[in-house]
């Protein structure tokens, strides 16, 4: 095709077949403002002039899949409603999907050469004129035999496919690549992906953990990243349309709906240590621990440990938590010493909880002295009330030394002394 192509604003009532075309124009190929109401096939299509897709509609079968991209190519502001295919295509140079929005896209195997931008994208984001049904498949690609009869399969039955995933697996970016401000509304694939100058996904939202495995990414890229933690009774959400608040009950032995969501934190956690990224390694450190319960951690004694370790400590992020743990037992160890004695005095119970729960300060060595002055008449207790004091004795120096080691942590963790 070699005369100067504009199709900006046509519709395209039915499927448009661009395979294997090739645009040899030295002028811009315009598709701005298209409406692609069927399927729109440009695979292995041949772009040697710019081409412009901005603000372009796709409510069909998108495939791109093996285009080439010589010039610059603009699909800023433009909507696939359907299933988009660009893989294995060719981006010889700058390409541009600024505040573009996808249902389900993949970008497998495909070269970037320049700089890719997809600032404020927003993927798996569903139109309210679709209907997606409730049980979805896991992953197209496990009934994907070969690229045409998996096509032949999504149009016969579209609808089944749309399992709102965005793929980028085995990508090269060789130059810049932005996502920043993107909004990620459904599982993201970036396994063994590539980027050889500059990745940014700062402010980036993720409703699922994403996937980054066997991947090496440069530092900084996940500044101010932003991953929820999902559970199996949760539904989509983002940023402005959160779901209600849970009972804490729900938040503390909550279940995550990926079994695999603990590699990908970990992923996560690994790429945030090589960023010297230290706030984020702590939060996916979290949502890791979080997310072994049901899964690897089954018994009983260990998710236990878990909820505590989160809830007390904010797993070893947290200072106030602690040091308001440590108030609530000493003023309770307090009480129970004060009514357990017979002279009645509050210092002296305090003090005495004190030396019980702080190794250090020279309360400890006090503490006999105490105990002679707090309970004169020990000698005539009962076995109930021996048995009770060393109970409170036994609580007080060891949940005491437990909160006051986890402070530590926090302060360890939050200043990296």
């Amino acid at each position: 095709l070699r005369n100067n192509l504009d199709f900006a604003g046509f519709i395209f009532p039915r499927k448009a077949n661009f395979a294997r075309a090739e645009f040899l124009t030295s002028h811009k190929c315009n598709f701005s403002g298209a409406e692609f109401r069927g399927e729109c096939d440009f695979s292995g299509a041949k772009f040697r002039g710019e081409c412009d897709f901005s603000g372009a509609e796709f409510r069909g079968l998108s495939d791109f899949s093996r285009a080439g991209f010589s010039k610059k190519c603009d699909f800023s502001f433009a909507s696939f409603q359907g299933l988009s295919l660009f893989e294995e295509c060719n981006f010889r140079n700058e390409c541009k999907y600024t505040h573009a929005e996808f249902l389900n896209v993949s970008f497998n195997c495909s070269s970037f050469y320049k700089k890719a931008d997809f600032i404020k994208c927003k993927f798996n984001v569903l139109n309210p004129n679709l209907t997606i049904p409730a049980k979805l498949p896991r992953d197209y690609r496990e009934n994907k035999k070969s690229n045409e009869n998996f096509i032949q399969d999504f149009r016969k039955n579209p609808i089944w496919y749309h399992d709102r995933s965005v793929y980028f697996v085995s990508t090269i970016f060789h130059m810049n690549i932005d996502f920043g401000h993107s909004l990620f509304a459904g599982q993201a694939y970036f396994n063994d992906i590539e980027i050889q100058k500059v990745g940014s996904f700062e402010s980036c939202f993720f409703s699922v953990v994403p996937s980054f495995l066997q991947t090496k990414i440069p530092c900084d890229v996940f500044n101010r990243i932003e991953v929820a933690y999902p559970t199996q009774k949760s539904t989509l959400w983002n940023k402005e349309n959160r779901p209600p608040n849970e009972s804490w009950v729900k938040k503390l032995f909550s279940k995550t709906s990926n079994e695999s969501a603990t590699g990908y934190y970990r992923k996560l956690k690994q790429l945030a240590i090589e960023s010297k990224n230290h706030d984020q390694e702590q939060k996916f450190f979290a949502m890791e621990i979080k997310s072994k319960r049901f899964h690897e951690e089954t018994s009983f004694f260990s998710m236990a440990l878990s909820v505590a370790y989160g809830s007390v400590s904010n797993f070893g992020f947290s200072i106030l938590r602690p040091f308001m743990w440590l108030v609530f037992l000493t003023l309770l160890c307090t009480a129970c010493f004060y009514c357990l004695s017979s002279t009645k005095n509050f210092w002296l119970a305090l003090f005495y909880s004190l030396s019980n729960c702080l190794p250090f300060g020279g309360l400890w060595r006090q503490s006999e002295y105490l105990f002679q002055q707090l309970f004169p008449c020990a000698e005539s207790w009962s076995s109930v009330q021996q048995l009770t004091y060393y109970s409170l004795i036994t609580l007080n120096g060891l949940l005491g030394f437990i909160f006051i080691f986890l402070i530590g942590l926090g302060l360890r963790n939050r200043f990296r002394l």
